[in-house]
């Protein structure tokens, strides 16, 4: 018979986090994770899924609460998927992704590490420059707001604490509009409707960006322009298209309807343009730090020639260029290598130059055709390097690697494969980009 059943309900001591910040106890030798929990706590949980070797229970009652535990800011927690780790405060929260961090390259990486203290906000709310707000209906209600947790449904936002409070403004505007001239929320089941995403961007001096993602052209648009040139910092509004039957966002097609399509944005010292699509980081004040991290890491005399593997838009590439002889960026996506160019021109760096390919194709290449780099800078996508890039790095011989990530556990994963190459990791600094939530950056850096 099993350890536990569904429906039953247990006390239990929790005792650890899963990756995604869940409560983790046993029960007779089985594991039992409680979204919700805070290591030290005794609850009280109702068993919701029972696997082979691990159960899932829901909060019932804290029998025993965490000092760490606080009450979480936002009215919607619980309800939107956005933010899991509210209840945390802040100091249990840098604990928990610092032990996130040593845990994947412990288990995953088979690796002993410096998980060095991880870099948090003062402040960590309204910290984010950019947001997508799904929108659509339920019966004859218009929704606009964030998704649930692991679901499409969407839970309605009057506001989101991780965002400026112009948003509050922004979205209350687009209600208006849609009210005002009956333009209908997009229904995914039937896909009918026209409007199916409202996504803002921010810059640090309060201008912003609006983009409309539709089924089709929008009605009205020149309304809806004049309505959102009364609010102060709007600088454009953009219409993107997109027909199909997809979970993607964007479509293919995009229009400026009002104004300017880019905005001013400045980090580390330099500036950038970037529209409301660019991939670029959505904490500025952190980032800094990560980048200020990677650069200390790379220590840069001058005459260092540095490739960049995954460059996007070329932020950290122009910030390495300033103290090294050159850089060389790799990006396949080529809206963001015309931007890497056009952002190295404003700011006057001749000695950077990118490449439009995929990494694992130009970083084995350039190697083949004698380029020898000092250092090598890798900030890959979620899923991490692929295999060709860490092997044209390992027989490269490159001496000093600067590897960036937002996931542990594949940075882990590919830690181990240049570990047992030969490369020695120094350490591994955490920087709290994604507050309230369970993810981390982190940059690791490793010698030969």
């Amino acid at each position: 018979m099993p350890v536990l059943q569904k429906n039953q309900t247990i006390i239990l001591e929790i005792d650890g986090y899963t990756a995604e910040g869940a409560g983790v106890g046993h029960f007779e030798g089985m594991a039992v994770f409680v979204p919700g929990t805070l290591m030290g706590e005794t609850v009280q949980c109702h068993i919701i899924k029972c696997a082979k070797r691990y159960a899932v229970g829901k909060l019932r009652n804290i029998l025993a609460s965490s000092p760490r535990r606080t009450t979480p800011p936002c009215p919607d927690f619980g309800r939107c998927g956005g933010c899991a780790l509210q209840h945390m405060n802040p100091t249990e929260q840098l604990a928990f992704k610092q032990q996130r961090i040593a845990d994947a390259f412990s288990r995953i990486g088979g690796l002993s590490i410096v998980s060095l203290p991880v870099l948090g906000m003062a402040n960590p709310v309204r910290y984010r420059n950019k947001a997508a707000f799904p929108v659509g209906r339920e019966a004859t209600s218009t929704q606009i707001g964030l998704y649930a947790a692991r679901s499409h449904r969407i839970i309605p936002v009057e506001d989101c604490l991780l965002q400026s409070p112009t948003t509050k403004k922004i979205l209350s505007i687009i209600r208006r509009y849609m009210e005002g001239f009956h333009i209908s929320a997009y229904h995914e089941p039937t896909h009918s409707g026209l409007i199916r995403h409202v996504v803002i961007r921010h810059n640090e001096l309060g201008q912003f960006l609006v983009c409309l993602v539709s089924v089709k052209p929008l009605p009205h648009a020149d309304k809806l322009a004049a309505m959102l040139q009364a609010e102060p910092g709007y600088c454009g509004l953009v219409e993107n298209i997109n027909p199909d039957k997809t979970n993607v966002i964007f479509g293919a097609v995009e229009h400026l309807l009002d104004g300017q399509s880019t905005l001013p944005i400045t980090l580390c010292g330099l500036k950038f343009e970037v529209s409301v699509r660019s991939f670029f980081q959505v904490n500025l004040s952190q980032a800094e730090r990560l980048y200020q991290c990677a650069l200390s890491r790379a220590m840069l005399t001058g005459q260092e020639t540095v490739v960049d593997a995954y460059c996007g838009v070329g932020s950290m590439s122009l910030l390495f260029a300033q103290q090294a002889r050159r850089v060389i960026g790799i990006e396949c996506v080529a809206p963001a290598v015309a931007n890497a160019k056009h952002n190295a021109s404003i700011n006057g760096l001749e000695n950077a130059s990118f490449i439009c390919d995929y990494a694992e194709k130009a970083l084995p290449r350039l190697c083949r055709e004698g380029l020898a780099p000092d250092v090598l800078l890798l900030d890959p996508p979620r899923k991490g390097c692929d295999r060709a890039v860490l092997d044209a790095a390992i027989q490269s011989g490159v001496p000093r690697i600067v590897y960036v990530s937002c996931d542990p556990a594949t940075q882990a994963r590919d830690a181990a494969i240049l570990a047992e190459a030969g490369y020695r990791i120094s350490d591994v600094q955490g920087v709290d980009m994604f507050c309230q939530t369970p993810h981390v950056e982190t940059v690791c850096h490793f010698m030969r």
